[in-house]
């Protein structure tokens, strides 16, 4: 073995493992650890009150495909991110039974992308909260019992394309952010300045 094949080999099993899965209903709740893309293949209904998804390492997308997921009880979490650099969360219809709980929740995380979402009749329909570098694009947020979208002590947010619609808060900023920036989207209700953190 030459001394290029050698270095290319060193490489290619040192470099982290890339996972392509698929998501189903009997996968639910799970929690993913390892890189890769993670595809639903199904429409999902989580009955249970945590999160149904939990992105709990780097370099995760999770793309769904088209499909729904569906929660029930109160409190409960569509997807979780927390801790966690390089993710994306794309492709999704997002329903609530009940206007508690969170479609997405981003936790003390950076350099996401949330992307071509759609997410009815939670409370907060996407929470970001201590976390920097995020992208919203091209996602609806509406219905919802709280904020369509709420932001909190995070910097250098982005949305694009986005509509707030039908929830007593479109977008709330609470707390101490920085460069929340706002660009071809739709706010039939005013844009709310909120202070008060008890209020999540």
């Amino acid at each position: 073995m030459n001394q290029s094949r050698t270095i290319l080999f060193l490489l290619t099993i040192l470099a982290p493992i890339a996972y392509a899965k698929t998501i189903s209903q009997k996968d639910i709740p799970l929690t993913i650890t390892k890189p890769g893309t993670y595809t639903l293949k199904e429409n999902i209904a989580y009955k249970g009150s945590k999160n149904a998804i939990t992105i709990n390492g780097d370099n995760i997308t999770v793309d769904f495909n088209g499909f729904a997921l569906s929660l029930s009880k109160k409190k409960a979490i569509g997807v979780l991110a927390e801790n966690i650099s390089n993710f994306t969360i794309e492709n999704g219809s997002f329903n609530a039974q009940v206007t508690t709980g969170n479609g997405i929740k981003v936790v003390k995380s950076n350099q996401g992308i949330i992307k071509n979402n759609s997410v009815n009749k939670t409370f907060n329909g996407l929470y970001i909260n201590q976390s920097q570098d995020i992208q919203v694009l091209n996602s609806n947020f509406s219905e919802a019992g709280g904020s369509g979208v709420l932001v909190q002590d995070s910097t250098n947010v982005t949305f694009n394309n986005d509509t707030f619609a039908d929830s007593n808060n479109g977008l709330t900023l609470s707390g101490a952010n920085e460069n929340i920036m706002l660009a071809n989207s739709t706010f039939p209700l005013l844009l709310i300045f909120l202070y008060n953190k008890s209020a999540v």
